[in-house]
């Protein structure tokens, strides 16, 4: 792992966040039944900031 040089300041983490998005489809039927589809086994995030 690549080590954080200790001269440089931290890097400001309060502008940022992350939110998990689902990785499940799901699609209602004419028939009332729900069909549920896995888009990926991995959960997707996005990190947005100001």
């Amino acid at each position: 792992m690549i080590a954080y040089p200790g001269t440089l300041p931290k890097p400001l983490q309060s502008d940022f966040s992350m939110k998990f998005q689902p990785n499940i489809l799901r699609d209602s039927e004419e028939n009332g039944y729900q069909e549920q589809r896995l888009l990926s086994y991995n959960n997707p995030q996005s990190l947005s900031g100001r």
